[in-house]
């Protein structure tokens, strides 16, 4: 396989950033949420979930300790730990809210596990907070 010079020199680039942990976690977004700590991702979720469970397509909104899978080829096991925000819709099927959001501007993506809808607060950017919220907001109310 050949390599052009930018796609060498983006990643000499990406490898300069990986020398120094600290520039590591400000530039690489992936980094950023990797080691974004638990004490953090659990105090978003609390402080998120009551304004989702406002909300009126929502009939409820919790913080949850969980656990998240970093990948599936080349770490399939590697666990994290984290906190996400289990929704449950007021109206309709889980499916039907996560289906809805996905298809949102901006669009979310969750994980459905037990019949909520799974915020994983640690594929959320903490500037991102607000707009997660907005999302939900923009919504109908999911019909059955």
């Amino acid at each position: 396989m050949q390599v052009d010079k930018i796609t060498l020199a983006a990643l000499a680039a990406t490898l300069r950033l990986y020398r120094d942990p600290a520039s590591a976690r400000r530039s690489i977004p992936l980094v950023q949420l990797l080691s974004t700590g638990i004490e953090n991702l659990k105090c978003r979720a609390e402080r998120l979930a009551p304004q989702l469970a406002q909300l009126p397509a929502l009939s409820s909104a919790e913080a949850l300790q969980s656990t998240t899978f970093l990948g599936c080829d080349s770490l399939p096991l590697q666990q994290l730990p984290t906190w996400c925000i289990a929704l449950t819709p007021a109206k309709g099927t889980v499916e039907r809210l996560a289906t809805k959001l996905r298809s949102g501007v901006p669009s979310v993506v969750g994980r459905i596990h037990d019949n909520r809808l799974l915020f994983d607060l640690r594929s959320v950017f903490p500037r991102q907070d607000q707009q997660l919220v907005a999302a939900v907001a923009a919504l109908e109310e999911p019909s059955s």
